[in-house]
């Protein structure tokens, strides 16, 4: 059986490897993922946090996808908040 080409080359923290994921590598992932959801790269979400560092780690696609969609949820619900005012205190 042949090596799993989802996480083929992947590297986790410590490995030591060429390229460790390390937690700047996952600070900038998570600004990416903001900015790719519409907030401001310093505006990031723990959810971005954690899909970064599931994506840099290669954890699991379902995983990745839950996050996915509360990222999205929530970058929704502020969208609407801040349409009709609310949530502005």
């Amino acid at each position: 059986m042949g090596k799993d080409p989802l996480t083929e080359g992947v590297l986790t923290e410590g490995s030591g490897g060429a390229n460790p994921v390390t937690r700047e590598r996952v600070h900038a992932r998570a600004r990416e993922l903001a900015l790719r959801a519409g907030r401001m790269p310093a505006d990031m979400t723990q959810a971005h946090y954690e899909q970064a560092k599931r994506e840099l780690t290669g954890a699991s696609e379902t995983v990745n996808q839950e996050a996915i969609l509360d990222s999205w949820v929530q970058t929704m619900l502020r969208r609407v908040q801040a349409k009709t005012g609310e949530g502005a205190q």
